[in-house]
């Protein structure tokens, strides 16, 4: 069975991706494939849509919405533009030479409601402040947190707010710090557990107990250190098992007399 005083920790790979990253990044896949021809410039002199046929211009603004990025359009169109000289200029400061411009939408530095190191540090402390369990069926470092079920982000958030009455913090900051930072789910599967498991941390909880009182007592520490040992090899069996029944079905996926 699980550890029940497991810390929150920040994870650089928390299972929950961000609620609204793939609506995003499908909105500016859409607009930037979304191209298509404008009506006829009815240009007298290079007379473009008489000399470009229709399937040629429908094959270059397909080329053109293949391109993965803003800037790769841009890049593209500067490569079409000529620069000529001006016969007649007003005088300013030196310019640059010509080059393709970049997208700087978004990357602004004027941000004056951006959320201080200070404040994300201590939603952080916040979240972290809780005790929660982990799953027993997984050995890897960084295992998701289950905190107890009567809790949500909701309730924390509030509980956040009577401790720090006067951050000036809203509930989407808390709640994305919560999703983005972290790796922790709310109650606990009662599949999740086994009998072997439970045993184990009944008699390390208890060892662990006479020993803070009898620390000199050689015996009990080897057999807290056996049942540690004995718990570890348990869940490493079962990390195996897992990882060869998720194996088996990925390759009876495709393979067609595979069965599992």
């Amino acid at each position: 069975m699980a550890d029940h005083d497991a810390v929150p920790v920040v994870t650089d790979k928390p299972k929950k991706r961000k609620i609204n990253g793939s609506k995003q990044d499908q909105a500016k896949k859409q607009k930037l494939s979304s191209h298509i021809t404008g009506p006829d410039c009815k240009c007298k002199r290079l007379k473009c849509f008489e000399t470009v046929k229709v399937e040629n211009r429908a094959s270059l603004i397909d080329s053109f919405n293949a391109l993965p990025t803003k800037n790769a359009q841009d890049s593209y169109l500067a490569t079409l533009i000529t620069v000529t000289e001006t016969s007649r200029r007003r005088p300013r400061l030196e310019e640059p030479k010509c080059l393709p411009p970049v997208d700087g939408r978004g990357k602004h530095a004027s941000r004056p409601h951006k959320m201080s190191n200070e404040l994300r540090q201590r939603i952080r402390d916040h979240i972290s402040s809780f005790r929660g369990r982990q799953s027993h069926y997984s050995q890897e470092k960084t295992r998701r947190l289950y905190l107890p079920e009567e809790l949500n982000i909701s309730k924390m958030f509030d509980l956040y707010k009577e401790r720090y009455p006067h951050d000036k913090l809203v509930y989407e900051s808390y709640r994305l710090t919560f999703n983005n930072e972290f790796d922790i789910g709310f109650g606990y599967p009662r599949t999740d557990t086994c009998s072997a498991c439970d045993q184990f941390l009944v008699k390390i909880a208890n060892a662990t107990k006479i020993l803070t009182a009898d620390p000199a007592n050689e015996a009990l520490q080897q057999d807290l250190k056996q049942l540690k040992f004995q718990r570890d090899l348990h869940q490493r069996k079962a990390d195996t098992f897992y990882r060869r029944k998720r194996d088996a079905k990925r390759r009876a996926k495709t393979t067609p007399h595979l069965a599992a």
